[in-house]
Parts: C-alpha cells; structure tokens; sequence
C-alpha cells in the first residue's frame, strides 16, 4: 500500500471523484454548497469588510472542494 507521502493532488482527486460517484458519503457538502451558492455573491459584495472577507474565505474553500473533486458545482454567475 502507498505511504499518505507518495499521495499526490491527482490520487486524492481520483479517490474523491469514486467516492462521489459510488457512494452518497460527500451528498451533504453538495447540497450545502448549493445552499451558500444562493447567498455568496451577494456576501461578497456586502459593504461590511468583515462579511466580505468571510465570503472569500468560504468561496476559496468551495474552490478547493471543486479542485479535489469532492463536489461538482456550476459556476456562481451574477444575475444582477
């Protein structure tokens, strides 16, 4: 078996995207990524810094999720 150090982005994204796919194990963070979506653009462009900023962070977390492949999610688009 592979030591956790010889993982690399493309091992976790490949596991992820099998576990997704096969299982109903990540549906929790799909659907809670759906429900910040509705709310996200509008978070980061509030006119409080402090709720800006935290909409920032949690876009470059659903990114990261996007990126390992633990959700599929659209692109966020601004209707407005």
């Amino acid at each position: 078996m592979k030591d956790y150090n010889d993982f690399t982005d493309e091992d976790y994204k490949q596991i992820f995207k099998g576990i997704r796919r096969n299982t109903t194990a990540l549906d929790c963070v799909a659907v809670a990524i759906k429900c910040i979506n509705y709310d996200l653009l509008d978070m980061l462009k509030h006119d409080k810094n402090d709720v800006a900023e935290f909409a920032y962070n949690v876009a470059r977390l659903k990114n990261t999720l996007v990126y390992l492949g633990i959700i599929e999610t659209e692109k966020l688009r601004d209707e407005a």
